[in-house]
């Protein structure tokens, strides 16, 4: 049975059946937890939709601790549990499926997990790399050179309004 665990330690167990299917499709119109397309795939890289859905999922545990929808989405306060509750839903959905599609569903939603943690490891690249520390210096360099043309223009008593204006707007040479 899929569960997760919010920020504030209460542990959920989501289910998936034919009313919170329809309590889905009411709260975010169109979309069908059965269907592997386009739109579910979206849905479920969102936290914001994720927070609907799960909500959806637990809502009758949620009648009976007496959690808003409200302090329910504010459980959902970190990466960390938005992952976990992702990996409950799509656990759920696998076992919602026919037993010889199920393996195809996981299938579909390794790789998804593979796609992000490879546009992590990418971005940490870009991130980390020396061609956005360049960037980052010549950008530097070039507000140092506009700020001391807007300094010098007004220590000399010139007009300044170049100077401002050029210091106000970013180089677009990078």
């Amino acid at each position: 049975m899929a569960k997760f665990t919010d920020s504030k330690g209460h542990t959920w167990h989501p289910t998936l059946n034919i009313q919170t299917l329809r309590d889905v499709r009411d709260t975010l119109p169109g979309l069908d937890l059965t269907s592997l397309d386009k739109d579910l795939l979206e849905k479920i890289q969102d936290p914001f939709s994720i927070g609907l859905i799960m909500f959806c999922l637990c809502e009758e545990e949620a009648k009976e601790r007496d959690i808003s929808p409200e302090a329910f989405g504010r459980g959902l306060a970190s990466g960390e549990v938005i992952m976990e509750a992702r990996r409950a839903l799509c656990e759920e959905i696998v076992n919602f499926t026919q037993k010889d599609s199920q393996e195809s569903w996981r299938t579909v939603f390794r790789k998804m997990n593979e796609l992000q943690l490879a546009q992590s490891t990418l971005m940490m690249e870009v991130l980390g790399g020396e061609k956005l520390d360049r960037v980052i210096e010549k950008q530097l360099e070039a507000a140092k050179i506009q700020l001391d043309a807007l300094l010098e223009a007004e220590i000399s008593g010139e007009p300044s309004t170049n100077a401002a204006e050029s210091l106000a707007s970013p180089s677009s040479d990078t």
